[in-house]
Parts: C-alpha cells; sequence; structure tokens
C-alpha cells in the first residue's frame, strides 16, 4: 500500500484531533513540497512534539522521519511520472475505460440527481483525492445554504454512533472506485456489531466502487484501472454534470 493512501486511512479512521489525524492531514496538504518540511517545521505547524512525530513514522513502518519523508518524496515523484505516463498512453484504451464508467453512471444518474436534490446535507467518504474532485458540488450546495462535510468520520470503537449522527435527510456519497461494496464496509468496519448495525443507519447511500454485492441505495459500479487519473476524471464529468443539472432545475422551480 502507498504511503499516500495509509496517510487517507489514518485520516479517515481517527478521530481529527487525534495525533494520527493531524499529522496526516497536514501531510497530504503539503503533497510535493516534502523536501521543504524538516522535522522543526512540521512540529511547529501541526503543535506536536519531535517525539509524536518520529511515533508517527515508526507507526507506518519507518525507523525516523528523515527515512520517512525520503519515502514518502519517492512516491509522490512516481505518482507524478505516472500520470505524465498516462498521458503519453494510448488513448484508445482511456476512451474505452471512460465509455464504459459512463454507461454505468448514465443507468444511475437520474436516482442519484433525486437523491442529491432531495438532500438537506452531502457527506463525502472516501479517499481525498476523489472527494476533491466535487469541488463544484461542494461549492454549489454551500451557495444554497446546504452543508457538506468533506470527510465523515466512521466511529468504528462505537458501532451506535453512525446512527446518531445521521439523518433521513442526509446523502451518504461514498467514493471507494477500487473496492466493491462489501470490501469498503470490511474495511471501516472493526466489528460484527457495527457491520450489522450499517443497515439501520439513516440516510441514503450512494456508492461508486467495484461491481459487486449491490450497495443499498444508489450503486454505480466502475471498471477497474490502476489508474488513479482516470477515475477522478469520471468524478469530475460527474461533479460538473450534477451541478448543471441542479442550477437548470432550480431555474425553472423558481
Amino acid at each position: 500500500m502507498y504511503i499516500i493512501d495509509k496517510l487517507e486511512q489514518l485520516q479517515g479512521f481517527y478521530r481529527p484531533e487525534s495525533t494520527e489525524a493531524v499529522l496526516a492531514s497536514y501531510l497530504l496538504n503539503h503533497i510535493g513540497m516534502q523536501k521543504k518540511l524538516s522535522l522543526k517545521q512540521v512540529t511547529l505547524e501541526t503543535h506536536l512534539s519531535r517525539s509524536s512525530v518520529i511515533r508517527f513514522c515508526h507507526h507506518l513502518g519507518y525507523d525516523g522521519y528523515t527515512i520517512f519523508i525520503e519515502r514518502l518524496m519517492e512516491e509522490v515523484e512516481l505518482m507524478e511520472n505516472s500520470l505524465m505516463e498516462l498521458d503519453r498512453e494510448d488513448t484508445s484504451f482511456q476512451q474505452l475505460f471512460l465509455d464504459m464508467a459512463n454507461v454505468q453512471i448514465d443507468r444511475a444518474y437520474d436516482s442519484l440527481f433525486q437523491s442529491v436534490l432531495a438532500s438537506s446535507r452531502i457527506i463525502f467518504c472516501g479517499y481525498q483525492k476523489y472527494i476533491a474532485c466535487f469541488s463544484l458540488l461542494t461549492f454549489y450546495f454551500r451557495f444554497l445554504g446546504r452543508e457538506v462535510i468533506n470527510h465523515f468520520y466512521w466511529d468504528a470503537d462505537s458501532p451506535s454512533s453512525i446512527e446518531d449522527q445521521l439523518s433521513k435527510d442526509d446523502l451518504i456519497f461514498i467514493l471507494s472506485p477500487q473496492l466493491s461494496w462489501r470490501d469498503y464496509q470490511e474495511s471501516i468496519m472493526s466489528n460484527q456489531e457495527a457491520f450489522d448495525n450499517w443497515y439501520q443507519i439513516s440516510g441514503q447511500i450512494a456508492f461508486i466502487g467495484q461491481p459487486g454485492e449491490q450497495a443499498q441505495g444508489v450503486f454505480i459500479p466502475v471498471p477497474y484501472t490502476s489508474k488513479e487519473a482516470l477515475y477522478q476524471k469520471v468524478m469530475i464529468d460527474l461533479d460538473s454534470r450534477l451541478v448543471c443539472d441542479l442550477k437548470r432545475h432550480l431555474t425553472k422551480c423558481q
């Protein structure tokens, strides 16, 4: 698993005020700037102790901060090179992938649009790189006076709290394109009680992921690819489509 994936998991699975979540969020927000991130700077800007940062590196499997930041820099460089390679690849595969994904989106789009339209709050779950693709929807929803939560925290240690935090007017938008519905549930649920309680939560669910067991609510199965940029392209296009249709619909209703 990539370091960035581990950071995103820590950001989502730990409480926002925890050392793990604070450091994960800080590092993700400074992707591409690792060469300038000294241990002293990290401690000053996160208000964490030197020992806390080093323990965090140990938790991720590295002997210290220096080797951790070097590996993170190598990973970021590799991802940047992969994106450049994607741009140079034969576009036939890319177009085939996008066509297949758009077929699935078209099939579920009306249900998704109605769920978005009826919701008073959208709660995004998943990796930040995919949540960021819905920047237009986030902005427009807030412009309408509705609430958006860009990274919902599932309290795996207290499954009943999931029900307490949600309402029937919420749309829980889960973006996990490389996992099936079942795999996603297992990745966030630490015990059987939490797993059993999943189907009792309030709110509508929209899930973008791999084909498999039918997700409750709106399910958009997408083809598999290791090219994350293609998933991002699909979601950016969906973001624009939803906002255009929302504006058109609400203008007619005025």
